[in-house]
């Protein structure tokens, strides 16, 4: 194989079996990774980072989501968007980052709780050349998490018509479109 690159999507992300994360046509350009020949038999790592944090707070009046982690500060390749919940359950997103833009995380002045990943489904797409380069191929690899022994979250390959992961109940429904997010609250 030749000049092989992949690329990670997330397609779902579900956060303490309540919220579910949509990243509809989101796309983020720093998940993609060159390999410049692959020898045949050789093995090659797929870094696929799924960095989502979801913090809501405890009064369930304003919530952030973060891709890559928040207590960095800037250290590291992250996006923050905060939101407002307004009683009659509206969302207002209150800052939705801009390409390039490094935020430096302000802690909320009210208690938030940290609402850690039950699932995620992700994709990743290896594409390749062969015949230095004259044809093109791409492989399509569809991943879901499942609980182990161990309580922790393990990676399962599927088929691709793998039925979806199903969403969280009971709590935010995230959707990012593009750049800025659409927020949505189901109903209790």
């Amino acid at each position: 194989m030749h000049d092989a690159e992949y690329n990670c999507e997330t397609n779902k992300v579900v956060f303490a079996g309540t919220h579910t994360l949509n990243p509809s046509r989101f796309v983020l350009l720093f998940t993609q990774r060159n390999i410049a020949t692959v020898e045949p038999g050789e093995q090659f790592r797929i870094d696929c980072l799924q960095a989502w944090h979801l913090y809501v707070a405890d009064d369930k009046t304003n919530g952030i989501l973060a891709y890559g982690d928040p207590a960095l500060s800037g250290e590291a390749m992250q996006l923050i968007w905060y939101f407002n919940i307004f009683p009659d359950n509206s969302i207002q997103v209150t800052h939705s980052p801009h390409p390039g833009e490094h935020l430096v995380f302000n802690p909320p002045d009210r208690p938030h709780v940290d609402c850690p990943i039950s699932g995620i489904d992700m994709t990743a797409t290896v594409s390749y050349s062969l015949f230095f380069g004259h044809w093109r191929f791409s492989k399509h690899f569809r991943y879901v998490t499942r609980i182990d022994s161990n309580n922790s979250l393990t990676w399962v390959l599927v088929p691709a018509k793998y039925p979806p992961l199903p969403d969280g109940t009971g709590g935010l429904n995230l959707t990012l479109d593009g750049g800025p997010m659409t927020v949505t609250l189901n109903s209790k």
